[in-house]
């Protein structure tokens, strides 16, 4: 065999090696995203024929708007996305068998960051209580403006804030108008309503685009029944907290009622007076507001510029007197250089005189 055999065979030896692995590579790649997005097509298959089934139910056989059966894909594809218990659940084959201690290490590990950061709610005293709820997690997500509670309404899922900013406020003439603001990863909403079965006096709604988990209603009253001393525990909790954020809520609803009966008081005024009526102080001082405020910004600015007036003058008569100071002792230096001058001359004479007559003698 010669050495250019040789080279040959070597060089399709490593030429087989990378391509074998590139066709394995891709073949791993393609398992992964099938895994990942392909192999939710079944569920999306299911999903398609439970709409279908829906549309068959109405006896005109009218289907869905386009824009619903967006919204439940795109509703799906999150929760398929983020869904923690996806290949897992209490009647999962492997996890029956596992031990306790076992079956905790791993509810841990996949809700680690949940027990933390809402660690008020999930107390590490009553671990079988977090274990058994975090089976009935549900992943959320809201967009601006969306709803998480909206008052006066049932409320059949406590929510937890993963990410995201959300406000709590109320509805005053159609108008939300914002109350308390929540930047923290952790906080929740809904356990006063689902403990006390009471509507919320106020709305959460997102600020920007918020991710959550979900608890049902039953699956949270069926946990608490279970452990009572919880149960006591998180009630006082819930109740206290949503009385702070009422005060909060009913101060804004006053001082909103307050400007909307003068403003409803002065249209009417307005009405019988032919559109002339002298506003209240109280209304005046409320609604004319930014009024006030152009005016003392149109004072302030006269006084700086009447300030940055005085200033430039006080500088210009620093100048002028500057100026006249060094006129004045350049004159006074002549002065005393000619006087200087005038008393050095007699001198010189007399010494002139004195030295002739010495000479005569």
């Amino acid at each position: 065999v010669s050495t250019l055999e040789k080279q040959v065979a070597v060089i399709i030896m490593i030429c087989g090696v990378a391509f074998f692995s590139y066709v394995m590579g891709s073949f791993n790649d393609f398992l992964r995203k099938y895994d990942e997005k392909l192999g939710r097509e079944d569920l999306e298959g299911e999903l398609q024929n439970w709409l279908a089934s829906l549309t068959r139910l109405r006896k005109d056989q009218q289907p869905l708007s386009p824009d619903l059966v967006n919204d439940i894909f795109e509703f799906f594809q999150y929760f398929w996305r983020h869904d923690r218990l996806n290949t897992l659940n209490q009647d999962d084959k492997f996890l029956k068998v596992l031990p306790k201690s076992l079956k905790k290490e791993i509810i841990s590990y996949l809700f680690s960051d949940v027990f933390y950061y809402c660690r008020f709610f999930f107390l590490s005293k009553y671990p079988k209580f977090r274990n058994d709820l975090a089976f009935s997690f549900l992943p959320r997500e809201f967009k601006p403006g969306q709803l998480l509670l909206k008052e006066n309404t049932e409320v059949y899922e406590m929510v937890f804030i993963m990410s995201g900013i959300v406000e709590i406020g109320v509805e005053i003439k159609n108008k939300f108008v914002s109350v308390l603001t929540f930047d923290r990863k952790g906080i929740f909403f809904g356990d006063y309503n689902i403990i006390s079965g009471k509507k919320p006096g106020y709305s959460v709604r997102a600020v920007n685009y918020v991710e959550a988990l979900a608890l049902p209603k039953e699956d949270v009253l069926l946990r608490l029944e279970e452990n009572k001393d919880l149960k006591d525990i998180l009630t006082k909790q819930a109740f206290k907290r949503n009385y702070m954020i009422l005060e909060a809520v009913q101060k804004i609803k006053k001082e909103n009622s307050s400007i909307y009966a003068f403003a409803h008081n002065i249209g009417e005024r307005t009405k019988h007076t032919g559109g002339k009526v002298a506003l209240p102080s109280i209304l005046r001082g409320v609604n004319l507001r930014r009024v006030d405020i152009a005016k003392k910004k149109e004072r302030n600015r006269k006084k700086i510029t009447r300030m940055i007036s005085d200033i430039q003058t006080f500088k210009d008569n620093i100048k002028t007197f500057t100026a006249q100071c060094t006129g004045e002792m350049d004159i006074l230096l002549k002065q005393l250089e000619v006087l200087n001058a005038e008393d050095s001359e007699p001198e010189e004479d007399n010494l002139t005189v004195h030295s002739g007559d010495t000479g005569g003698q």
